[in-house]
């Protein structure tokens, strides 16, 4: 009787930490028993089971291969393992059941019938991804989902233990039997659960009543790697108040342990940065409650961080500040946007700082607004120093001012030195220009006093003489505006057409080439209508330097290298798709060194003797194009001479 009451007293046990339901039959399949938690399953009460059988649950398919199935196994006394059935509930619902049972037998050895339990399967169903229950389930005593069922007697053996071990602990229910607490435990576990016994032990001995509860302990696998597991335990009573064993549920949290251990590490990692971040940082709730903050918060108040927790802005500060707190709060919590504010503060010993204070809404996963999360960096040096870059910016564009204008009073006189030097260019052509309408004209005069000396002068002779004498005259005059032209300063950009330029250019100087022996040959027609937008004048005084360049250097190569023996400057204009006009002057003189080409638009850079140049001209030339014509002026390697090229924009399309 006593086995019999300590086995009732066990199952009794196992059926209130389980959730399946518990059921007894006879011989016939006839239910004798049947745990409470049936009616929460199929919706009848135990007394309304007692006396059917598992067919009188089931349509009539199901029943009859059921009732042949219960016989079959009854006729052999086999285990039911896993038998998957169909029952109906009392509000018509389907559930589906996996029974398990044992045969019972008397002291014959006939059977008197099964104990088992049925596991709802469709509530498993649904969570069988959740809960990865082995796909062989050992419905004795149910796994939980893979934990450990096990019982304990008062001597500290194990007395059962599921088939949930293999997986948990990787050894065989019967070698984990076999194990101490002392071999399963790691030796702090072990310490701990050997002081709770001994609580335990005292107080069963001392009459108490010992509730169920759980501990965490690390346990060792047959692998030797540690799991960290919650037991439940329940301590089992005889009906005369003995203690009779332990009945338990180990559930492997080594995953949560994990999961535990990581946030713990992070909060240890942020709660470092927090403390070595070089920013004040702080959290406040929606009501503007200081939840946490760092330590130079903290210094910044002037009192310890369990000082502030749970206090307000007028708690820490006088009202005026903590009115001008509590306003930036407020637009940010209406906003849900951060925002970011300058504020001098002062901190308790005096000191006063500029900080940058940035204030974000932090929020729950749900979008939750939690509260106020701030960080506050001290801008002083920063502001310090744009303020001393913003003065030193001053200062440089004063500097720049006054650079900017002594270059222009020195391009000025560059440029003016180039136009006297131009001058003295000019001169030279006038004298060539004038020189053969003077010869002209002298001889007019000489012949009119020989006429007139000799027979006297008529009208016609007269009339002939003024004709002459007036178209040198003429002649003359036209050389003198055209260079009275050249010597006007543009005051404001005009269109005009570079090429019109050029042959204007060509008329001041082409007669004191040709007396140099020089000739100058145009490669270009058709392009008079195309006009470019600048300063005519300064254009055609690049032309002139340019022209007056070539003549240099052919006249340089005749005297030390005896040719050419013709002289030659060639002027090439082409149109770009691009609508530019290339503009290249060569000519045929002694070139210009390779190591010169880089240097020889500097200023005051000069091939030729000091007394014959004086290194601005090609300065001012290229100045002239890239500035007040917005084109480009470079040289060209030749194997022969030199070719400088002008790249002018076009206003209107060839």
């Amino acid at each position: 009787m006593k086995s019999v009451e300590k086995t009732n007293l066990v199952l009794q046990a196992i059926i209130d930490c389980v959730s399946d339901w518990v059921w007894e039959v006879d011989a016939e399949g006839l239910y004798t028993y049947c745990c409470p938690k049936v009616e929460k399953h199929l919706g009848y009460r135990p007394d309304e089971m007692i006396g059917k059988g598992f067919y009188d649950f089931m349509n009539d398919e199901a029943a009859q291969l059921t009732r042949i199935a219960f016989k079959e196994l009854a006729k052999q006394k086999l285990n039911i393992i896993n038998l998957e059935t169909g029952c109906i509930a009392k509000d018509g619902r389907k559930i589906l059941f996996s029974i398990t049972g044992v045969p019972i037998f008397d002291e014959a050895g006939d059977l008197m019938g099964y104990r088992g339990v049925g596991t709802d399967l469709t509530e498993h169903k649904q969570m069988a991804e959740k809960l990865r229950i082995s796909e062989e389930r050992y419905r004795l005593i149910a796994d939980n989902a893979g934990d450990i069922i096990w019982t304990m007697d008062i001597d500290g053996r194990f007395t059962y233990m599921s088939p949930s071990v293999i997986k948990m602990g990787g050894y065989t229910p019967e070698e984990a039997m076999q194990l101490s607490w002392e071999e399963i435990l790691s030796p702090d576990s072990f310490s701990q659960a050997l002081e709770m016994m001994v609580k335990n032990i005292a107080d069963i001995q001392a009459g108490l009543t010992i509730p169920a509860y759980h501990i965490e302990l690390e346990q060792r696998r047959k692998d030797g790697s540690m799991i960290w597991t919650d037991v439940n335990m329940t301590f089992v009573f005889g009906s005369n108040g003995d203690f009779k064993e332990i009945v338990a549920v180990t559930h492997d949290i080594s995953v949560q342990k994990q999961r535990e251990a990581e946030i713990k590490r992070q909060s240890s990692l942020i709660s470092a940065l927090l403390d070595s971040a070089p920013y004040i940082i702080f959290f406040k709730d929606i009501d503007g409650v200081y939840l946490g903050c760092n330590p130079l918060f903290a210094e910044f108040v002037g009192k310890s961080r369990d000082e502030i927790v749970g206090c307000t802005d007028y708690d820490l500060f006088d009202k005026q500040v903590a009115d001008l707190f509590r306003g930036y709060d407020k637009r940010v919590l209406e906003s849900g946007r951060t925002r970011h504010n300058e504020e001098w503060v002062t901190y308790p010993d005096g000191r006063k700082i500029l900080l940058d204070t940035a204030k974000t809404p932090y929020m729950e996963q749900d979008g939750a607004l939690v509260g106020i999360l701030g960080i506050s960096r001290d801008i002083t040096a920063h502001k310090k120093a744009e303020q001393e870059i913003q003065n030193m910016n001053q200062m440089l564009q004063v500097r720049v001012e006054e650079e900017t204008n002594r270059r222009i009073r020195q391009e000025r006189l560059l440029a003016n030195n180039v136009r006297r030097a131009a001058m003295g260019e000019m001169i030279a052509a006038i004298s060539h220009q004038w020189r053969q309408p003077l010869s002209t004209l002298a001889m007019i005069v000489q012949r009119a006093h020989a006429v007139g000396t000799m027979q006297g002068l008529t009208q016609e002779y007269l009339d002939e003489f003024n004709a002459s004498a007036m178209q040198q005259i003429l002649h003359m005059s036209e050389t003198i505006e055209d260079f009275r032209s050249f010597y006007r300063i543009d005051k404001q950009q005009v269109m005009f057409s570079p090429v019109r330029c050029i042959l204007k250019a060509l008329r001041l100087i082409e007669q004191q080439f040709a007396s140099r022996g020089i000739e100058i040959d145009k490669q270009f027609r058709n392009f008079d209508s195309l006009q470019s937008l600048g300063f005519p004048n300064e254009f055609m005084q690049v032309i002139l330097n340019l022209l007056s360049n070539g003549s240099d250097a052919i006249l340089n190569r005749k005297k030390t290298e005896g040719q050419p023996e013709v002289g030659r400057i060639v002027i090439d204009i082409s149109v770009r798709e691009s609508d530019s006009m290339i503009i290249d002057v060569k000519d045929n003189g002694c070139g210009i060194p390779a190591e010169f080409g880089a240097r020889i638009f500097d200023p005051y850079f000069t091939t030729k003797d000091e007394s014959d140049g004086t290194g601005i001209g090609l300065y001012m030339s290229r100045m002239i194009v890239e500035d007040r014509l917005d084109g480009r002026l470079f040289l060209i390697e030749s194997p022969d001479g030199a070719i400088f090229r002008i790249e002018l924009p076009l206003r209107n399309k060839p």
